[in-house]
C-alpha cells in the first residue's frame, strides 16, 4: 500500500507542484505564487462574466487548461454540512494551507465557458479542469470513517483542497507524516460571497444543484 501512496503523489507532483514526496515521508506543501495568480484569475474571469465580457473571461481561462490524468471520486456530507465547515475553516485547506475555490462557483463559471473550464458531472479528470481537483474545496474526514472515525462530528471534519482529499483518503495523519493546521485567520470565502450573481447571470438559480447550495451557504454564514 505504501508504494501505492508514493506512486500516487509522484504523479500529483508533477502534474502541480503542490506534493513534495521524499523517501521516507509524505510531505504536502502550498505553492503561494502559483496559487495567487491562479486565485486572481478566477476572481477577475468573475467579474468579466458577470459584466457580460464572456469573450474577455474565455481568452483568460484558456492558458490555465493543463492536461490532466484520472482519479477516484468519493461521496461527500450533505451540502449543509459541507458549507457549514468550509465557512468555520475560511475555506482553507487544513492540510497544506492552500486557499480553496467553492465547487458551485466553478462550475456556474464552467456553464458560461465550458470550453475553457471543461466540466465532467463524474469528475473525470481528462475531461475536467485541474481547477476542480487542485482547488476545490472538500470535506474530509480527519479520521476516516473505516478506521473509526466520526462520520458526522464537525470535530472530525475539515476543509480540504481536493489535492489533498485524494492524497490522503483513508490514511491517519501520523502515517502521512502530515499536521492538522489550525483555523486560518484570513477571511477567504472560496469566491461564494459571488455565487448569487454568477447564478443569476447564467440562469442557474433555480436549478436544484444551485438551490441547495445557494441555501446552504446563506445559513451557514447565519450560524
Amino acid at each position: 500500500m505504501a508504494s501505492y501512496l508514493f506512486g500516487f503523489t509522484r504523479a500529483r507532483s508533477q502534474l502541480s507542484g503542490h506534493v513534495q514526496v521524499r523517501k521516507d515521508e509524505t510531505t504536502v506543501t502550498s505553492d503561494p505564487d502559483n496559487e495567487t495568480n491562479f486565485i486572481e484569475t478566477i476572481g477577475s474571469a468573475v467579474d468579466m462574466l458577470l459584466s457580460n465580457r464572456t469573450d474577455d473571461a474565455r481568452r483568460l481561462l484558456a492558458p490555465e487548461r493543463p492536461p490532466g490524468t484520472p482519479a477516484s471520486f468519493r461521496k461527500a456530507p450533505s451540502y449543509t454540512v459541507q458549507a457549514r465547515v468550509f465557512v468555520r475553516d475560511h475555506f482553507t485547506c487544513r492540510y497544506c494551507g492552500r486557499r480553496t475555490l467553492f465547487v458551485p462557483v466553478l462550475r456556474a463559471i464552467s456553464s458560461i465557458v465550458p470550453d475553457v473550464l471543461p466540466y465532467h458531472p463524474h469528475w473525470k479528470m481528462s475531461d475536467c479542469h485541474i481547477a476542480y481537483w487542485q482547488y476545490a474545496a472538500s470535506i474530509d474526514h480527519v479520521v476516516p470513517i473505516a478506521r473509526g472515525g466520526d462520520a458526522t462530528s464537525d470535530d472530525n471534519l475539515v476543509t480540504s483542497c481536493y489535492m489533498c482529499n485524494s492524497i490522503k483518503q483513508n490514511w491517519l495523519l501520523d502515517e502521512l507524516h502530515w499536521q492538522l493546521l489550525p483555523i486560518s485567520g484570513e477571511r477567504w470565502d472560496g469566491f461564494s460571497s459571488r455565487l448569487p450573481e454568477l447564478c443569476g447571470a447564467a440562469k442557474l438559480t433555480d436549478v436544484p444543484y444551485f438551490a441547495q447550495w445557494l441555501r446552504a451557504i446563506a445559513q451557514a454564514r447565519k450560524t
